[in-house]
């Protein structure tokens, strides 16, 4: 099937490849949350998904693509700023009700 497919089917599967390779990958230990390659790799994946809809469009799809991308780039963005030391927005910190007594 892949033999025949275009390059935008191609990218789509490229883009699940790298959703689900950042997914095995947080949830085997191999890579965190905090982990700009996390970002990096879930903001690659939905470059090339949102490229591959050009050809197939899905609003509902591009609409989420974009999403997980804005979140990628903000989450990458984070993380890299605090590895170069600069001050980033700090969590809020939980209500008193949430800590153990």
């Amino acid at each position: 099937m892949l033999e025949r497919a275009g390059a935008a089917e191609l990218l789509g599967v490229a883009g699940f490849a790298l959703y689900a390779l950042a997914y095995v990958w947080i949830s085997i230990g191999r890579v965190t949350g905090d982990s700009p390659l996390f970002y990096a790799l879930n903001g690659l994946a939905a470059l090339a998904v949102l490229a591959s809809l050009t050809m197939d469009f899905n609003l509902g799809s591009v609409m989420i693509q974009i999403f997980y991308l804005a979140v990628s780039l903000a989450g990458l963005w984070s993380r890299l700023r605090q590895r170069r030391g600069r001050p980033t927005a700090a969590a809020p910190a939980a209500p008193s009700y949430l800590s153990p007594p």
